[in-house]
């Protein structure tokens, strides 16, 4: 509602899947898989798999045997559907200068890793890692609130404004 208040159109096609789906466990993928297909959607664009946690099942995210098998089912969600990208959403654990919790495999298997991070009164997205290109820049994003027609409100993710620039020192991952 809100980017669509904000840009007076709606963004690409998008459904949401308001349950987990057991990523490694190839009965719930097979049943997502169906569920998409049966919906008119022959190839999505992109699967989101939010969070990592939600979606992982009952495996420990610390261990590579369990990772692994996370990783092979959203390579199964990539060959269900051709010129698909499976996009894992994953938070840093506590010591955020670490990076990402859990299985070193995930990182080690991503095509991209990219760290998302308060940076002043916005964001900033960091790329970690690229495996078949150039690192790329720093983004530096801002939130845009939105009053809703019914009275709600909201926020749109955009581009900061020129020269809103967030400093290096606002990268949780660069302190104690």
């Amino acid at each position: 509602k809100a980017w669509i208040e904000q840009h007076g159109v709606a963004p690409l096609e998008f459904r949401v899947v308001p349950v987990p789906v057991t990523v490694p466990d190839e009965n719930h993928r097979k049943a997502f898989v169906s569920a998409v297909k049966n919906a008119g959607i022959q190839s999505p664009a992109l699967v989101v798999v939010d969070t990592l946690a939600r979606n992982f099942g009952p495996g420990n995210e610390s261990l590579a045997q369990d990772m692994n098998q996370f990783v092979a089912g959203c390579d199964a969600l990539r060959e269900a559907f051709a010129e698909t990208t499976v996009l894992a959403v994953h938070h840093s654990g506590k010591m955020q200068k670490r990076g990402a919790r859990g299985s070193l495999a995930l990182k080690a298997a991503a095509n991209s890793v990219f760290a998302l991070v308060r940076a002043g009164d916005g964001m900033k997205l960091i790329s970690e890692k690229q495996k078949d290109g150039d690192m790329i820049e720093p983004i530096h994003l801002g939130l845009a609130d939105i009053c809703l027609p019914d009275g709600g409100t909201s926020c749109v993710i955009g581009a900061s404004k020129p020269g809103a620039v967030p400093h290096a020192t606002d990268d949780p991952r660069t302190k104690e």
